[in-house]
C-alpha cells in the first residue's frame, strides 16, 4: 500500500514538474507491442537526460526503457546507478566493422537478447541545431 502511494506521489510530482517546465509528452505505446524505438527530440542541452528521467517517472515507469550512454561513464563510481536507470554502454567512436561494434550494432544485439524493451534515442546525434536527423534510430528499429 505504501509503495503504491509513493509511486503515485512520484508520478504526480514528475507530471507537475513537466507541466511547469512547459514540456508535453505524447505517446501511444500499446501493451501488445513488446519492443520498439522511441525518438526523443529535440536534443538541445545536457538537461535533456534529466528531463527524460522525469518523463520516465511520470509516464512510462512500467516500460523497460533503455538508453545509450558513452562507455567511459561506466568506469566511474556512478556505473551502478546508470545501469539501474537503464543505460547501455556504447562506444560512440566505433564504426561498423572497424575495431568494435557501432552504436547500432550494440543496441540491436542488446535488443535481440531481450523479450521486451524500448530503446530511447535522440536522433540529432548532437545538441547543436541540425537540419537533418541521423539515421541510426531507423536502422535499430529495422534490424531489432
Amino acid at each position: 500500500m505504501l509503495r503504491c502511494f509513493i509511486g503515485f506521489c512520484l508520478r504526480s510530482t514528475a507530471r507537475f514538474v513537466l507541466f511547469v517546465g512547459g514540456w508535453r509528452f505524447h505517446t501511444e505505446l500499446s501493451p501488445e507491442v513488446r519492443k520498439g524505438v522511441i525518438i526523443a527530440a529535440p536534443h538541445t542541452s545536457n538537461w535533456d537526460g534529466w528531463w527524460g528521467l522525469v518523463v520516465r517517472i511520470g509516464y512510462v515507469y512500467h516500460y523497460h526503457l533503455r538508453v545509450a550512454f558513452k562507455k567511459e561513464l561506466f568506469n566511474t563510481p556512478f556505473a551502478p546507478i546508470f545501469r539501474a536507470l537503464g543505460a547501455i554502454p556504447v562506444d560512440r567512436k566505433a564504426k561498423s566493422g572497424v575495431g568494435g561494434s557501432s552504436l547500432v550494432t550494440t543496441v540491436v544485439d542488446y535488443m535481440n537478447r531481450q523479450e521486451d524493451m524500448y530503446f530511447v534515442i535522440l536522433p540529432e546525434g548532437t545538441r547543436n541545431h541540425t537540419n537533418r536527423w541521423r539515421t541510426g534510430f531507423y536502422h535499430i528499429a529495422v534490424e531489432a
